[in-house]
């Protein structure tokens, strides 16, 4: 069994509050691998991974070190950033200071990127990591992971934390999470009275269809996507189960490197 975003979600419905099973995972994806530790930081139960590859990846991307409440690993090959605990943007900026000095090699090696392009997504992520000690009201994490895929690679990117949620966020101005995650991130509005605040988040998806990617943001009971085309994945959807916070997950390909049909 392989999980990836949505393969969580429809498992989370289907255990209708018992211990979500992942016994039985062959894989687990990065963005599966932060909404999962969420869940878990928050209360929620789980039937670990048997197998051994699954969970020895777990243990070189950081997730059970984050979930122990402790340090991230050393450096693994294919992890830009192995899961790292952010409250405060004194942490955001160790964290960007760990990167300035192997993200734009990585980047250039695995993805093809340019120096801008570097410049561009480091600025993507620095605006992501803020969010957290600026709108969440609790504990999140971040995490960078390459994969290869159908001959290319493809990088993941998760933030993920685990406080009030985009809708709690607006006080509660929307009556749904997925309206108000529609207004963070197509209508681009602050959560202050304020025209000329939320444009961050404007920037972080027009930078994301620029890489050629997908972003997914997921809040309470909703989440909503801009998916280019040869990915896949929900676009929008309502009715999951509730978990706390906010989880923006990204996925950029390698550039240059045809695309298989899916």
């Amino acid at each position: 069994m392989k999980l990836y975003q949505d393969d969580l979600d429809r498992l989370l419905v289907a255990s209708r509050g018992a211990a979500v099973d992942l016994s039985r995972a062959e894989h687990v994806d990065l963005p599966v691998a932060a909404i999962l530790l969420v869940h878990l930081h928050s209360g929620g139960a789980w039937i670990p991974p048997q197998t051994l590859v699954v969970r020895s990846w777990l243990r070189r991307v950081g997730f059970t070190a984050a979930l122990e409440g402790g340090p991230p690993p050393e450096r693994d090959s294919d992890s830009l950033l192995a899961f790292t605990r952010i409250e405060t943007d004194a942490d955001v900026a160790a964290l960007l200071e760990r990167l300035h000095g192997r993200a734009p090699e990585f980047l250039a090696r695995h993805l093809h990127f340019t120096a801008k392009d570097a410049a561009r997504f480091t600025i993507t992520l620095a605006e992501l990591c803020h969010n957290i000690p600026e709108h969440a009201c609790g504990p999140g994490w971040v995490a960078i992971h390459r994969y290869k895929f159908r001959g290319r690679n493809i990088l993941k990117i998760a933030v993920a934390d685990a406080g009030r949620g985009v809708r709690a966020s607006y006080g509660e101005r929307f009556g749904s999470d997925l309206e108000a995650i529609k207004a963070a991130f197509e209508d681009h509005r602050s959560r202050h009275d304020d025209p000329g605040r939320g444009h961050g988040l404007r920037e972080v998806v027009k930078a994301v269809k620029g890489f050629e990617g997908k972003i997914t943001v997921r809040s309470g009971e909703a989440k909503k996507a801009h998916v280019s085309d040869g990915m896949l994945g929900w676009r929008s959807v309502s009715g999951l189960v509730s978990v706390p916070g906010t989880q923006v997950l990204i996925s950029v390909p390698e550039r240059g490197v045809k695309r298989e049909e899916e």
